[in-house]
C-alpha cells in the first residue's frame, strides 16, 4: 500500500507505532514505519527523510524518549514543519514539550493517547488523519485563479465560459464547506472539533443527585469522568445551549456510568432523539456498551440541541438511566 502518513517515533515506542500503523492501514490509510519499511542496509536518517518528503502527513508520537534534542525524531519533526507537512502530535504520556518546534504546531492537532492506545483513541487518530489528508487535497483558490488567467488568452470563448462556470462552482463549494450559514452539503465528520465545555450551558428536566454525593448532576456529563454523569428517566431530556450558533456534525457519548463494573446496575439509554433549535430532529439507537459511541449526522447549524430519552436498557438495581459523558463536535473554524 503506498504510504500517505509518516510515523515519527522513538525506538522505545516501536510497539505503539506498530499498533497505530496496523489500525490505520486496516482503514486504508497507508503508513511508512521505519521498523518495517527501512530497506536492508539502508541509512536510517537518509531513508526516513526520503520517506517523509513523499508523505502528506506526519504522526509524531510524543513521549519522554522522542521529546529530546538532538535526536532523529526531533530532526524529522523540524523538517516536516519546514516543508509545510501537516503534523498530528499523539501524546503517549504527559510532560512539557522541550522541542521548540512543537510550539509551532496547532494545539487542535494534539491528540491524547497512552500505552497502548485505546480503541477510541485510535479512532480519533484515524478521523483526524483523514480530515487533514482530505483538506490537503483541496487546491487553493489563488492557484485556481492563476490557472484561469494563464489559460484564458489561449482558449476560445466557449472554453473560457466553461472555466468561468467552473470558478463560480469552486467559490460556491468553498461557501458550502466553510460558511457557518450553509454547511448542509458537507460530508458528516469532515473537519470537526470538540466543543469546549466553557462554550456550553447545560440544563435538564431532571438530574439533581439522588445520593449523598453530587455526582449525577447535568453538568457532570462533561467532566471526563466515567463514574459521574447525568441520571434521568425515560421521557426526560438534557439540553446543551451554545454561546453562539455552531454547525454540528457529530456527538460523542458514553452510555452508562461507573465504568464496566457498575454499568449494569443503572439503566442505559437505548433510543434517543436529538432536537436542534433549528427545528430539525435526528434519532439514534445506542449500543449497550461502556465504550464511546460516535453519532454522526449531516451538519446542522443551531444554538442548542436537546437530547431526549425515548427508551432504556433496564438496570439491575435502578430504572434510572445514566449517561457518563456527552461531547458535541462542530466545524473547527467556528471554535476558538
Amino acid at each position: 500500500m503506498p504510504h500517505q502518513v509518516f510515523l515519527n517515533y522513538s525506538p522505545a515506542d516501536q510497539l505503539v507505532a506498530e499498533k497505530i500503523c496496523a489500525y490505520l492501514e486496516e482503514n486504508s490509510v497507508g503508513c511508512w514505519l521505519a521498523s518495517r519499511d527501512l530497506p536492508p542496509g539502508g541509512n536510517l536518517e537518509h531513508e526516513s527523510l526520503q520517506a517523509l518528503y513523499e508523505s502528506r502527513l506526519m504522526i509524531y508520537l510524543f513521549s519522554a524518549y522522542s521529546n529530546v534534542s538532538p535526536s532523529l525524531p526531533a530532526l524529522l519533526l523540524e523538517k516536516a514543519v519546514e516543508k509545510g507537512i501537516p503534523v498530528i502530535v499523539f501524546r503517549l504520556e504527559e510532560g512539557e514539550p522541550s522541542l521548540e518546534v512543537l510550539g509551532r504546531i496547532d494545539r487542535k492537532q494534539w491528540l491524547a493517547g497512552q500505552r497502548p492506545p485505546s480503541q477510541a483513541q485510535l479512532q480519533d487518530l484515524l478521523e483526524s488523519s483523514r480530515a487533514l489528508l482530505e483538506v490537503e487535497l483541496l487546491p487553493g483558490k489563488e492557484k485556481i485563479l492563476e490557472s484561469l488567467r494563464a489559460l484564458a488568452p489561449f482558449l476560445s470563448r466557449a472554453f473560457l465560459v466553461l472555466f468561468i462556470i467552473g470558478g463560480v462552482w469552486v467559490i460556491y463549494w468553498g461557501f458550502v464547506h466553510f460558511s457557518p450559514f450553509a454547511q448542509k452539503s458537507v460530508a458528516p465528520g469532515e473537519g470537526l472539533c470538540a466543543v469546549k465545555p466553557e462554550m456550553i450551558r447545560v440544563k435538564a428536566s431532571a438530574g439533581e443527585p439522588s445520593g449523598p454525593k453530587p455526582v449525577f448532576r447535568p453538568g457532570d456529563i462533561m467532566d471526563d469522568r466515567p463514574e459521574t454523569g447525568w441520571r434521568a428517566r425515560q421521557g426526560e431530556w438534557l439540553q446543551m445551549n451554545f454561546t453562539k450558533a455552531l454547525t454540528l456534525g457529530k456527538l460523542v457519548l458514553v452510555n452508562g456510568c461507573a465504568g464496566p463494573e457498575g454499568l449494569r446496575q443503572n439503566g442505559r439509554a437505548e433510543n434517543i432523539t436529538l432536537r436542534f433549535s433549528s427545528g430539525e430532529e435526528k434519532s439514534f439507537t445506542l449500543e449497550d456498551s461502556p465504550e464511546r459511541q460516535f453519532l454522526r449526522f449531516t451538519p446542522i447549524t443551531a444554538t442548542s440541541v436537546r437530547l431526549v430519552i425515548d427508551s432504556i436498557y433496564p438496570g439491575a438495581s435502578s430504572d434510572e438511566i445514566c449517561l457518563a459523558e456527552i461531547r458535541p463536535y462542530a466545524f473547527c473554524h467556528q471554535l476558538p
